[in-house]
């Protein structure tokens, strides 16, 4: 799924000629979050809802808003592998169990981007780029390769764009910079761009660059 320039949610694939296919269009979305069957929506408005139905690109589907989320300031989304939602509320890391939100042991950080791996396990960012893991009770400071500004995490490893553009991978804690997107268009020299943002499935990396396209880098290689 995919989170368009028009605020709308995208899904892929679709067909040859529409690879991204447009879903459940009726609500302008500043976030989504993901994992397995299970989708959450960030409205404009500030509520939290879950996407019913099927992901595929023709099948029907609603939100349906968790009752006093508009009331949650939630500014982020994340999702763990096992389902478990996640929410940067009020500027504190909360997890989203039987209808409320619970505080996690990063309280004392002020994160801006959350990214989920199974259980209470997320890596969070603060507003200087530093990056911390929440979970086994504790929340720990991570070193990184640089100042980073968007993560995607999966629980065997975890994606990253730096302030500069770069895209990094962290697996077995070791860190990996991997290859920039570069874009091609007839008549022009190849150019390499700089990363906005990056999304993980289990054996692929998705980035966009600041123009809004997408790569598919596979894990594989």
């Amino acid at each position: 799924m995919l989170l368009g320039g028009d605020q709308h949610l995208w899904t892929y694939p679709g067909n040859w000629a529409q690879p991204w296919a447009p879903k459940e269009q009726t609500h302008n979305l500043r976030a989504i979050t993901a994992a397995n069957a299970v989708a959450y929506g960030l409205f404009s408005d500030g509520r939290v809802a879950r996407l019913n139905g099927s992901w595929l690109p023709n099948a029907t589907g609603s939100w349906s808003p968790i009752e006093g989320s508009a009331a949650w300031g939630a500014s982020e989304l994340g999702m763990t592998q096992d389902g478990h939602l996640l929410v940067i509320a009020n500027g504190k890391l909360r997890a989203f169990e039987h209808n409320t939100l619970r505080t996690l042991d990063c309280d004392a950080i002020d994160p801006v981007a959350v990214a989920g791996t199974v259980g209470e396990g997320a890596f969070v960012l603060d507003s200087a780029g530093a990056l911390y893991f929440n979970g086994d009770g504790r929340c720990d400071k991570v070193p990184a390769p640089a100042p980073l500004r968007r993560i995607a995490a999966t629980s065997a490893r975890l994606l990253a764009v730096d302030t500069e553009g770069l895209v990094w991978r962290r697996r077995e804690n070791v860190w990996s910079r991997l290859p920039a997107p570069v874009k091609y268009q007839i008549g022009q020299a190849p150019a390499v761009k700089q990363a906005q943002d990056v999304a993980v499935s289990p054996y692929s990396s998705w980035l966009a660059d600041t123009e809004g396209a997408v790569f598919i880098l596979s894990d594989e290689t």
